[in-house]
């Protein structure tokens, strides 16, 4: 008999948990990805292409670099351009006046009326 009323009294517990159902939300706001450094014609680019640009006007946009990683536009260098991105990418030429031999982080940035989207963080070697 006490087995039956600890199978009954689990059973009831069973039924009971509620279950709830996970609502998907939305990020309304835009999301960049900071890709792999190029090079054209000697000289070095940061390059960054848009998860989801969505149609927020984009006021600022360009790149944070550092010796440490995830660099902000608070405390790091910054290579910024002004104004909207037409197209779903966009490149700013590496500054010639970082130290070779040095590791450095890069990371994507825009700013928008409402928002300051940073892209991943990557990590490069200045040659």
């Amino acid at each position: 008999m006490p087995i039956f009323k600890i199978i009954v009294l689990l059973f009831v517990l069973i039924i009971s948990i509620k279950c709830t159902k996970e609502e998907i939300t939305t990020r309304e706001y835009p999301r960049l990805k900071t890709s792999s450094i190029s090079k054209v014609s000697g000289n070095s680019y940061f390059n960054a292409e848009f998860i989801h640009k969505g149609d927020f006007v984009i006021m600022e946009h360009g790149f944070v670099f550092g010796e440490k990683k995830n660099p902000t536009t608070e405390f790091d260098n910054i290579l910024k351009s002004d104004g909207n991105i037409q197209g779903d990418t966009f490149s700013i030429e590496i500054p010639t006046e970082l130290r070779t031999g040095v590791g450095y982080h890069v990371r994507a940035y825009i700013i928008t009326n409402n928002y300051k989207v940073y892209g991943t963080n990557i990590n490069f070697i200045n040659p």
